[in-house]
C-alpha cells in the first residue's frame, strides 16, 4: 500500500477491500481521519436506528401493548406477526436509572473531557430492543 498523496489513500468505503496489514501501513494522520469518520458514521447510524425504532413504536405501539398484556407480563419479549415478518420487542427485565448519575456522566464527558456525550450515552423512551425477522429465518442475529 503506497503512503503517498491523499489522492491514493483509501476512504472508509474502500476499507473492506484492504487487509489489516495494508491498513496498518497507512500514515497515522490518515488512520486518525478514518477513525474519526468511523465514529461519526457510528453516531449517525445510532441516531437513525433510534429514529426508526421510534417510527416502529408509533406504528405498532397499540399492538405491542396488547402483546405484552396478553402474556400478562410488561417485561421480557413479545412478538407481533405482520405479513412475512416477525417483529420482536424485548424490554429489559431490571432497569434502574439514576437521572442524576447519567447527567453527571454527560457533564463530565462534555466539560472535562471535551467530548460529545451522545457518542457514549444513548437513551430510548419506549422499548429496550426491536428486531425484525423474516418468518422463514430462525435464530437471532444480535
Amino acid at each position: 500500500m503506497p503512503q503517498g498523496t491523499a489522492a491514493n489513500l483509501p476512504d472508509p468505503d474502500e476499507m473492506d477491500q484492504l487487509t489489516a496489514g495494508e491498513i496498518a501501513e497507512l500514515p497515522l494522520s490518515h488512520l486518525a481521519n478514518l477513525m474519526e469518520e468511523a465514529k461519526e458514521c457510528k453516531l449517525t447510524t445510532g441516531i437513525v436506528v433510534q429514529f426508526l425504532e421510534s417510527c416502529i413504536n408509533l406504528k405498532y405501539g397499540p399492538h405491542i401493548d396488547a402483546a405484552f398484556k396478553a402474556k400478562d407480563e410488561p417485561l421480557g419479549t413479545a412478538r407481533i406477526n405482520d405479513d412475512e415478518l416477525d417483529l420482536v420487542i424485548t424490554t429489559p427485565k431490571k432497569v434502574v436509572w439514576s437521572a442524576q448519575v447519567l447527567e453527571n456522566i454527560s457533564k463530565t464527558s462534555r466539560e472535562e473531557w471535551d467530548e460529545n456525550p451522545a457518542e457514549y450515552c444513548m437513551s430510548s423512551d419506549n422499548f429496550g430492543h426491536i428486531e425484525i425477522f423474516d418468518k422463514g429465518v430462525s435464530g437471532s442475529f444480535c
